[in-house]
């Protein structure tokens, strides 16, 4: 499970490099502006409250998620 002040994102790798997300849950407050699913390379799904964004990458590093969030100051 990944979160941030945005959400949570569920996810899960997959045939080697390949990532899922499995679910997500935005934060009081913040709605889901767009998701991509997968399975892919990599999964990105970007959480957003008025003029807040908060963006998630993840891909998979040798069988595990490795996240990447941006706006989650």
């Amino acid at each position: 499970m990944i979160t941030s002040r945005g959400g949570t994102v569920v996810v899960r790798c997959t045939a080697g490099d390949r990532v899922e997300a499995l679910s997500w849950s935005p934060a009081q407050g913040f709605r889901v502006d767009d998701a991509e699913r997968g399975p892919a390379r990599e999964v990105r799904l970007e959480f957003e409250s008025g003029d807040q964004e908060v963006e998630i990458s993840v891909r998979c590093v040798d069988g595990e998620p490795d996240a990447a969030i941006e706006g989650d100051d």
